[in-house]
């Protein structure tokens, strides 16, 4: 990446324990010297989480310890690492689908820890944060999503995540440092969780047992973990370029809304299985469940210069590293 340079700049990516954390911090360390941060002991971790942080330092990641909800030890890690560029992808997420979604922790894990981290990092020598959105911050709708557009997220998670968003923004500004925000979607890939749906999908169709779905015609954006890895690498690329632009927020995406039946079906033929395993309608939608969401990615085309693979080129990735 251009101006990053491995043996002069730091860069800290938190929540690496998770899926899209782990990826990003690897495609980081192309770069830079990387800190992934977890907030327990790496010990600690066990099932995918372990492997995360293992394929994280293989990958030459280092990994620490840091609880970013307490101001005191913030301070001294910020202090003593002197971030190039902070990627905040760390956040509470536990439940994050339901409307029983503990606001209150995700206020003082997702938002709160904003107001010390963005002056912190200005005051030893960073350049720019960027922080992990969400799709829950769109309005349910049926038309693809703008960064432009009024949000009145449908769940407690994507009032937090709006809340963190919005923020940060206000921080950007008061401070005067760099912030560029990313909207993901529906990233896919290596290390994902075992029980979401792409991966259960997989593991039933190699087992050649079937599996009970909903109707899945529900609309969802996928996008293969790589290329949501190179949106972040060109928002952090834009802060270089632009750093007179204090804040700008990013759909990374496909910006296509894809049927879930059709991305399952067209997972069984790369995979020359039978695509009658899957067992459609067997199961009824989650209450409440919005049958379209994708993103309009124009705005990353145009500033970025993101450009997201075609979704079989994404799957057979995908089924390559399985």
């Amino acid at each position: 990446m251009e101006k990053i340079k491995k043996k002069d700049h730091t860069i800290v990516v938190t929540g690496i324990s998770s899926f899209v954390g782990v990826h990003l911090a690897v495609r980081m360390a192309h770069c830079a010297r990387v800190i992934g941060t977890v907030t327990k002991d790496p010990c600690q971790y066990s099932g995918i989480q372990k492997k995360r942080l293992a394929h994280a330092v293989q990958a030459g990641v280092v990994i620490k310890t840091l609880d970013y909800t307490n101001e005191k030890m913030c301070r001294q890690f910020i202090r003593s690492n002197k971030p190039y560029l902070w990627f905040h992808h760390g956040g509470y997420a536990e439940n994050y689908s339901s409307l029983d979604y503990d606001i209150r922790k995700g206020f003082a894990v997702n938002v709160q820890p904003l107001r010390w981290i963005i002056p912190l990092l200005k005051e030893n020598g960073g350049q720019g944060l960027i922080i992990t959105g969400s799709s829950a911050e769109y309005t349910s709708g049926n038309t693809l999503s703008k960064e432009t557009e009024m949000c009145a997220p449908d769940t407690p998670y994507g009032v937090c995540k709006l809340a963190a968003n919005l923020h940060a923004r206000l921080l950007a500004l008061q401070h005067g440092f760099p912030v560029r925000a990313i909207r993901i979607f529906i990233p896919y890939g290596k290390l994902d969780a075992p029980e979401k749906l792409i991966p259960s999908a997989v593991r039933s169709l190699i087992k050649n047992e079937p599996i009970d779905l909903s109707p899945c015609m529900q609309k969802r954006d996928f996008l293969h973990i790589t290329d949501v890895c190179e949106g972040y690498a060109a928002a952090a690329l834009d802060i270089t370029r632009r750093p007179g632009v204090l804040y700008d927020i990013f759909n990374i995406a496909s910006g296509k809304g894809v049927p879930l039946r059709m991305m399952l079906k067209k997972t069984a033929s790369l995979m020359k299985k039978n695509p009658a395993l899957f067992r459609f309608g067997a199961r009824p939608m989650r209450a409440g469940e919005t049958l379209f969401s994708a993103a309009d990615i124009r705005k990353a085309e145009q500033i970025l210069n993101f450009r997201p693979r075609p979704l079989v080129s994404g799957l057979k990735k995908y089924l390559k590293d399985y």
